[in-house]
């Protein structure tokens, strides 16, 4: 099982805003967010590769920007973990 974060991507999202809106706003949003190219990187590592015990794969920096890390999983408490796992079992994968 692994637990992932995809971070902030750019997405059209707000395409449906007035269009002098949404082209003031959509440049700077290619600067701060990421592409979703590398946004699904932590997904694709948690397909291949998955997670140890109460480990969570996302983005590096500020857990919201960057290539994938495994860091511990902190904000999750026992109980929702045991969610997780239970949602998971319930899957059919195969």
């Amino acid at each position: 099982m692994a637990v992932a974060h995809p971070g902030i991507a750019v997405t059209n999202i707000t395409a449906h805003y007035p269009p002098i809106i949404y082209k003031l706003i959509k440049y700077p949003m290619k600067v701060i967010f990421m592409s979703p190219k590398k946004a699904c990187l932590p997904i694709l590592a948690a397909l291949l590769e998955g997670c140890r015990t109460n480990e969570w794969i996302g983005p590096r920096l500020f857990n919201v920007w960057g290539l994938p890390r495994w860091q511990i999983l902190k904000t999750a408490s026992p109980a929702e973990q045991a969610k997780i796992v239970e949602i998971v079992g319930k899957l059919d994968l195969g």
